[in-house]
């Protein structure tokens, strides 16, 4: 008897969202993909197996750390020369090596001494969550109805885990990742707690447990663009080539003494300036130098700031915020449910690998730094200036390969200090709002580092993006001045509080929000193509408080695309 058979690997959350480098950001995502490959890699290389999804059309697909991005959820058709019984424990042991064997290169070459083993060695028995179920898979014409029989098993199997409980042990500090588990960190004299803390990249007091020490230093040691690098960048791009060599100059002085090059080869968007960015903010200039010889670290520190406070004087201070775009495929459950047979559901598996080979382009050709992409969901880091760009380039290349579904986006802007795993929070409820409520959107919501956060969502096919750039552009000409936008969000929130008890009354709100509009711009002073054109569009668009609302809070959202496309030199 045939069987269909899905797997899940795991913890998804866990593995991602605990991160205080971007690094551990990408490898967490990074460690899952490369677990679920072993997994696909295994069934592929079984005999009687024929892998369903993913479906990898290239040979070395599946070969670790190649570049082919597999999710946390498989599927696999057996046929009747296989046990399902039989052939899960070798998967689970695929799961467990590869695990192993990622925390094993991450540690090779660190000094005994750095790590308690006896607690590493515990840590890592208890961390890759492995879930299968299986159907009977009689008739062909049954694919559909098995495979939508099979999910639902695998998400009970899922909702009754294994737990095991955990045995702390009393005085031992907790990882400040994410506060769980303990430290694997032994204590150690000063100086030689320095050299660990230089080659691990660990901050003052910062401890990491066994998964913490696998993302900082796994995958080869590759290292990943900071936020900092990502804030910044539109600063650079704006840099004449002249000025930018000087502060190339200066940071190459700086690279033998433990300034990170970002690799050419894996980062080409950065090789105009390929450094990370604590060299080009003041308030991380000792960052930068501080693993040079303490006899030097004065003079450099202040050579490389007296560079940066000359071309301050020229293009001012590098702006401090980033975007973090987070990408969803809408309804792809219905559009699964719909395909009727393995064939159908392996060249819908292939279309979505494709994307997610684009999408990496995609990223990077808008000055990215992609964390993660498979499947139709995509996470990433964008510069500020070209974030909304970047969002309806994927949107296109979403649509252009996957026939039916749509791809919503959502971008959260905060400023380069936040913690990581509140950059991820509003980046992922950026990606809710830009689903609610009718799907096929994009949400931009803008975090201030004081105030409140500020959001903007509207369908694809109402052109978000180019209302955007049409207002960023009105911002960096200088046509509209910047209290006209808060005195219309104002204007929206004060009529919000009305109650609308008729038909008649309603459209005496409408009327009244509108004038009181046109009245705010009619006083200020600005283009009048300009006025005449948001005028035009409160006109046409404004039928409550909600959707001045809308306007307004575009406007200000454009204020700081603004911000970044002036340090670049124009609109993305």
């Amino acid at each position: 008897m045939a069987y269909l058979m899905a797997l899940s690997v795991g913890p998804v959350q866990e593995f991602i969202a605990t991160a205080r480098r971007t690094r551990d950001l990408w490898f967490g995502s990074t460690l899952l993909s490369e677990i679920s490959k072993s997994v696909a890699s295994s069934l592929q290389g079984t005999q009687g197996v024929t892998l369903i999804f993913p479906s990898p059309q290239n040979a070395g697909d599946l070969h670790p750390d190649y570049l082919f991005n597999v999710s946390n959820i498989l599927l696999a058709r057996l046929d009747d020369s296989i046990d399902p019984v039989a052939l899960w424990p070798s998967l689970k042991a695929a799961t467990e090596a590869r695990w192993r064997a990622l925390a094993g290169d991450a540690i090779r070459n660190l000094d005994p001494d750095w790590i308690v083993r006896s607690r590493w060695d515990k840590q890592l028995a208890d961390v890759v969550e492995f879930y299968a179920a299986w159907l009977p898979l009689q008739e062909a014409e049954h694919y559909r109805k098995t495979r939508s029989a099979l999910m639902r098993l695998l998400a009970g199997r899922k909702a009754c885990r294994d737990f095991e409980p955990w045995h702390g042990e009393a005085g031992v500090p907790k990882s400040s990742l994410d506060g769980a588990c303990e430290t694997v960190l032994t204590e150690l004299p000063p100086d030689q707690a320095a050299r660990r803390a230089s080659k691990m990249k660990l901050s003052k007091g910062e401890q990491l447990d066994a998964v913490g020490v696998v993302k900082r230093l796994g995958g080869t040691r590759r290292q990943y663009p900071s936020v900092v690098r990502i804030a910044g960048d539109p600063w650079l791009r704006g840099l004449k080539p002249d000025d930018r060599q000087k502060l190339i100059d200066e940071c190459s002085r700086l690279m033998r003494h433990g300034l990170v090059q970002l690799s050419p080869d894996r980062f080409p968007q950065y090789s105009s300036f390929p450094f990370e960015g604590a060299c080009i903010y003041l308030n991380r200039v000792d960052e930068a130098v501080e693993e040079a010889p303490e006899d030097q670290r004065a003079a450099m520190a202040r050579e490389l700031k007296g560079c940066l406070k000359g071309l301050y004087r020229s293009y001012g201070e590098p702006e401090p915020y980033l975007a973090l775009l987070a990408a969803d495929g809408d309804r792809m459950g219905e559009a699964l449910s719909k395909i009727d047979d393995l064939k159908g559901h392996q060249d819908f598996s292939r279309v979505l690998s494709a994307f997610t080979a684009s999408a990496a382009s995609v990223i990077a050709s808008h000055s990215g730094a992609l964390i993660y992409s498979g499947g139709d969901d995509v996470l990433a880091f964008v510069p500020v200036d070209k974030a909304v760009a970047c969002a309806r380039a994927l949107q296109r290349e979403f649509t252009n390969r996957v026939q039916g579904p749509t791809l919503s986006v959502g971008i959260a802007i905060g400023h380069m200090m936040e913690p990581l795993e509140i950059l991820l929070s509003h980046a992922r409820s950026a990606e809710k709002l830009a689903k609610t409520p009718d799907r096929n959107g994009l949400a931009v919501v803008v975090h201030p580092r004081s105030g409140n956060p500020i959001s903007f969502r509207a369908q694809w096919d109402a052109a978000p993006d180019e209302t955007l750039a049409t207002f960023a552009r009105y911002h960096l000409e200088d046509l509209i001045p910047d209290k006209a936008a808060f005195e219309l969000h104002r204007l929206s929130i004060f009529y919000g509080g009305v109650k609308e008890p008729d038909e008649e009354y309603r459209a005496r709100i409408t009327s009244a929000i509108r004038a009181e509009a046109a009245h705010i711009l009619g006083n200020k002073k600005a283009d009048d193509n300009t006025l005449a054109d948001i005028k035009l569009r409160i006109e046409k668009e404004v039928r409550n408080p909600g959707d001045l609302e809308r306007i307004a809070s575009a406007l200000i959202i454009a204020r700081r695309l603004k911000a970044g496309a002036a340090q670049a030199g124009g609109i993305a």
